[in-house]
């Protein structure tokens, strides 16, 4: 796990602060669809350790209460994304499938010229600093005389801020800080995919610029750009609850995919004319998140762009190619993109329906792949709750 000793709690660090998205290339953390300072600043708390931590009593300061948990915990390697009270909650939770998301009790209001932080338990008092430009080597979220930390643990201090990124720490959780673009987010095919081109399949990582691979429906279309994305698993950049997801031999249909297929949660599969992110389709059973400690230490991702926003066959598996939702800025090879196009382009987007959340999802898919609706898991939820009152 990662080196920081700036942690309560045995592992809870901050680990990465959004503080102005305007800019380049600029973040809608909310995923709301447009890019506003009073919805979209965030902070991220990572647990660095190998257990879960409990958050109750822990708090979030920035000169006066920004954030405080009364329950809850946070699974080893997890990330946990707190967004601004004006955030579009609903919105976020379908642009992030499977995150943790919370909306701040209080306004985050974080200064992008410079500003500090401080996470606090505040059962023993222990709380760490988190200050970056104009306040770097002070302690300014203890200035408010009702602060409850006691026992400062360590101070992260770092002293440039950008706009339109974000500061945080590179690997998630170590004690190098660095910033850049805001990273909150998935990733795509992984390695090994086997992608139908028209000499036969042949697996992600060796497809090449101009090379061409085949449509679902027969058609040939150009690769222009393979985006290519490192990641740890277990780390922030695939917390435990943005695991990749495993399509089991057969799960969307007879002999689809042809073999397991693993893509990230946010990846679109096609299926009735859906485009349905793979996270909305886990059931446990035949389409499952795969565990971090089933991958290997490190993980590459990819992402094919053609011209168009197409449906092609991985592992035999309708699945779409890259759309420019997040930008490209967050795949390592961002710069190979620059240099061989100049600037990034709008790629019109297919007209299929897009499912990023349970919630959406039509009865006959939760029928078909034995997923629970979201209607009979709230009212499964609301009795529960009934019957706990009555027994009390």
């Amino acid at each position: 796990m990662a080196t920081t000793t700036n942690v309560i709690n045995g592992g809870l660090a901050i680990n990465e602060v959004g503080t102005d998205p305007n800019g380049t290339p600029g973040f809608d953390t909310d995923g709301s669809g447009d890019i506003d300072a009073l919805k979209d600043e965030f902070i991220e708390i990572i647990n660095v350790s190998g257990s879960p931590i409990s958050l109750a009593g822990v708090e979030l300061w920035e000169d006066q209460l920004v954030h405080s948990f009364s329950g809850g915990t946070l699974g080893a390697g997890e990330v946990l994304l707190i967004l601004d009270n004006n955030a579009d909650l609903a919105s976020a939770q379908a642009a992030n499938p499977g995150a943790t998301i919370v909306v701040a009790s209080g306004s985050l209001s974080l200064s992008n010229t410079g500003d500090g932080l401080a996470m606090v338990d505040t059962t023993s008092g222990d709380y760490v600093a988190f200050n970056y430009g104009n306040a770097v080597g002070g302690d300014e979220a203890a200035d408010s005389p009702s602060f409850p930390g006691t026992n400062l643990i360590g101070t992260d201090d770092v002293a440039l801020t950008a706009d339109g990124q974000s500061i945080q720490r590179d690997p998630a959780g170590d004690d190098n800080i660095v910033v850049d673009d805001a990273t909150p987010g998935l990733l795509c095919f992984a390695e090994g995919t086997l992608i139908r081109s028209l000499n036969g399949e042949v697996p992600v990582e060796t497809l090449e610029v101009g090379q061409k691979i085949q449509t679902a429906s027969g058609q040939e279309c150009d690769v222009l750009w393979l985006g290519r994305q490192t990641a740890q698993p277990g780390s922030a950049q695939v917390p435990a609850k943005l695991e990749p997801v495993r399509i089991h031999k057969g799960a969307l249909a007879n002999g689809v995919p042809h073999s397991d297929l693993t893509v990230t949660a946010d990846h679109g599969l096609v299926v009735d004319d859906l485009v349905i992110n793979a996270g909305c389709l886990v059931n446990g059973s035949t389409i499952q998140w795969v565990p971090a400690g089933e991958l290997p230490k490190s993980v590459t991702y990819y992402h094919i762009e053609t011209k168009h926003h197409e449906v092609i066959l991985a592992n035999g598996a309708p699945t779409e190619t890259f759309i420019d939702y997040v930008g490209r800025q967050s795949f390592d090879n961002y710069q190979e993109y620059v240099d061989m196009y100049g600037c990034e382009r709008i790629i019109p987007e297919l007209k299929y329906t897009r499912i990023s959340a349970k919630r959406q999802l039509p009865k006959h898919i939760c029928e078909r792949f034995d997923i629970p609706s979201y209607d009979d898991a709230v009212e499964a939820e609301f009795v529960e709750m009934m019957q706990t009152l009555n027994v009390g």
